[in-house]
């Protein structure tokens, strides 16, 4: 998730942001069907949603809107990463759709929306409770589950359209997807490091735990993800910074840098060439084995679509 400083904030019960004009969606005026029926969100919210939902607000960005697509869901608008463009969905499933920061949101863009359901994931809602309970006075909110359990999570996504059937289809053509390349790929015990260079960095970010959903496919397959979680003090989504000085620390076989790509972060594509000039670069034993591979960092998002995209990365990365 993007961690700017959130723009909103609520006066006198109505948000003000700055950024105004960017969430309106090039979509048709929706015909509600005025039927409800109750439902349950992950923070135990009872609440009446449409039975129909015609004019969805996704506030996930492209990790929920990908799974929303999946499931043949279009909202009326959703986040994004980036302002250009959704990363990692086909541009002819977002057609008519704008991305827009969730952090420099506008109340009356939402009120132009006319969402007659707004869905945000869990772990978002700390960030600004008061804002978003300022977006759920205007159509019910759902908040949505973030836990480890992805099968879960898609589950509940899809159970508040009604779509729970479809759901088991998807989950069943990924798990038979994921079989299929742990036999063929053969990794069970190959080690691989996982690291991103921030803009601006002077020290390397490394992924050690299977929060983040790249390293979480990968360990999945089998691979051993190196270095050691245990010998270091990793945040609250497996992530530790160390400085150039100590990069002989990666010492995966593979290396696989987690990026921002094709100019959509200028200034970090430009840290990260100044660090694979580096001596400390030259080092590493993934690069001296002409083993070092890119993944777009937002580049796979969804439980779904995202693990699909991941294994195809791999099959890649490590297939013959």
């Amino acid at each position: 998730m993007n961690r700017r400083k959130l723009l909103i904030s609520t006066i006198g019960g109505v948000a003000v942001a700055a950024n105004a004009g960017a969430l309106v969606a090039q979509t048709p005026a929706a015909t509600p069907s005025g039927e409800t029926r109750e439902f349950t969100d992950s923070r135990g919210n009872v609440l009446q949603i449409p039975i129909n939902p015609q004019r969805v607000l996704a506030l996930g960005e492209e990790l929920l809107l990908a799974d929303l697509l999946e499931l043949g869901v279009k909202p009326a608008s959703s986040s994004g990463n980036y302002p250009e463009k959704y990363v990692g969905i086909d541009p002819a499933l977002t057609e008519g759709l704008t991305p827009f920061s969730m952090w420099e949101m506008d109340i009356e863009d939402i009120i132009l929306v006319e969402p007659d359901l707004v869905l945000l994931p869990e772990n978002y809602y700390p960030f600004a409770p008061e804002a978003f309970d300022t977006i759920a006075q205007l159509a019910p909110l759902v908040t949505l589950p973030t836990t480890t359990d992805w099968r879960s999570d898609f589950r509940f996504i899809a159970s508040v359209f009604q779509l729970d059937e479809l759901a088991e289809e998807k989950i069943d053509e990924l798990d038979a997807d994921f079989e299929a390349t742990k036999t063929d790929l053969a990794v069970e015990g190959q080690t691989v490091s996982f690291a991103s260079i921030y803009p601006g960095a002077t020290d390397v970010t490394l992924w050690l735990t299977d929060q983040a959903q790249t390293v979480n496919v990968a360990v999945a397959l089998g691979l051993e993800i190196v270095p050691d979680a245990a010998d270091y003090q990793v945040d609250q989504i497996g992530r530790v910074w160390i400085s150039f000085e100590r990069s002989n620390e990666i010492t995966g076989d593979t290396l696989i840098m987690l990026q921002s790509t094709d100019g959509l972060a200028p200034e970090e594509e430009t840290s990260y060439a100044e660090y694979t000039a580096s001596e400390a670069w030259q080092t590493l034993p993934a690069v001296q084995n002409d083993r070092v591979f890119v993944i777009e960092r937002v580049g796979h998002p969804g439980l779904v679509p995202g693990r699909r995209s991941l294994l195809a990365e791999y099959r890649r990365i490590f297939g013959a």
